[in-house]
């Protein structure tokens, strides 16, 4: 049998998380504005949105690659 790697599916509904993180991190950006909040809070959330949005970018275009199964076209 052979062991390879096996990315894990990504759904695409799951860049929605993406969206939250980046609204949450200009959110706290207008906090800042008007409450004086820390700024680096909303930057670490803005950053912290960036990476995943990557991080999932790659895992939803290497899936077809790496897995066979997944290029398979329904009919």
């Amino acid at each position: 049998m052979r062991s390879g790697f096996k990315p894990p599916i990504v759904p695409a509904a799951f860049f929605g998380i993406v969206l939250g993180l980046a609204g949450l991190g200009n959110a706290w950006r207008a906090a800042h504005q008007v409450w004086h909040l820390p700024a680096i809070v909303g930057e670490i959330l803005l950053a912290l949105a960036s990476i995943v949005w990557a991080l999932l970018l790659v895992l939803f275009i290497l899936h077809p690659a790496l897995d066979p199964r997944a290029r398979r076209v329904a009919q």
